[in-house]
C-alpha cells in the first residue's frame, strides 16, 4: 500500500542523493512516497504527476502523497515541479494530504513550483506537524514555512482526460515550473522548455501561444 518506502531505525548507514522524478503515481493507498529515516540526507522529488488516491480504506486510516515523520539534522528533502491531484473526498486525519509532516523541521523540506488540486477548500492539501492548509489558504503556508513562494494558485491542472494526464491548452502549469539541470525532458523524452511546465509531462504550448 506504500509505493515507495524509505526507512532506517538502526544502524549506521546512510541514504543519500536519491532522485524521483518524471513519474506518475496513481491510486496509492497509504503513502505514496514515505521516508521514516535518521540517516536519510538529500531526496529529489521533481516533475512527477501524483493522480489520484486509491478510495479503498487504508488499514491506518489514511492516504497521504508524500510522509515524512523521522528527522535527523541532515535531511533535506526538495519538492519541484510536481503536480498533485486528487478527488478523494475523505478528509479524516488529513487523508488525501499531498505532503504530511509529523515532528519534521519545516526547513528540512523545500518546496516550490509545484501546483495542488483537491474538490474543495474543505479538504486538506497539506499536513504540517498538526496544521492542515487548503487551497485557499496557502498564503499561510507560505508565511509559516517559506514554501510554494513561487507556485501557482491551487487548481485544477486542466489533463486531457483520466487516462491521458497531458496538459490541455489553458492549463495552469504550462510554463509555471523551474529550470532543474537534472530533468531536461518529460516522461516520454520531449525536452522541456524554459521555464517548463508543471508535472511530468511537457506541453506544446507556451505563454499562452500554440508552438
Amino acid at each position: 500500500s506504500v509505493q515507495m518506502w524509505y526507512q532506517c531505525y538502526s544502524g549506521s548507514g546512510t541514504i543519500d542523493n536519491v532522485y524521483i522524478y518524471s513519474n506518475i503515481f496513481k491510486y496509492w493507498r497509504e503513502n505514496c512516497i514515505a521516508t521514516e529515516s535518521r540517516t536519510l540526507k538529500s531526496m529529489y522529488i521533481y516533475n512527477n504527476t501524483f493522480y489520484e488516491n486509491n478510495t479503498a480504506p487504508s488499514k491506518l486510516g489514511y492516504t497521504y502523497g508524500i510522509y515524512s515523520d523521522s528527522d535527523n539534522s541532515n535531511l533535506k528533502i526538495n519538492v519541484r515541479n510536481n503536480i498533485f491531484y486528487s478527488t478523494l473526498s475523505n478528509d479524516s486525519n488529513g487523508s488525501g494530504s499531498f505532503i504530511t509532516l509529523y515532528g519534521i523541521s519545516t526547513s528540512h523540506y523545500s518546496c516550490d513550483y509545484n501546483l495542488y488540486y483537491r474538490l474543495s477548500n474543505s479538504l486538506r492539501i497539506l499536513l504540517v506537524n498538526g496544521t492542515g492548509y487548503y487551497m485557499n489558504t496557502i498564503s499561510s503556508l507560505r508565511s509559516a514555512t517559506g514554501w510554494e513562494i513561487n507556485s501557482p494558485v491551487p487548481s485544477n491542472p486542466l489533463f486531457v482526460s483520466s487516462a491521458d494526464l497531458h496538459l490541455q491548452a489553458g492549463s495552469p502549469a504550462i510554463g509555471k515550473g523551474i529550470a532543474l539541470p537534472e530533468i531536461t525532458v518529460d516522461y516520454e523524452g520531449k525536452p522541456f522548455a524554459n521555464p517548463p511546465d508543471i508535472g511530468c509531462f511537457a506541453s506544446t504550448e507556451k505563454s499562452g501561444e500554440i508552438v
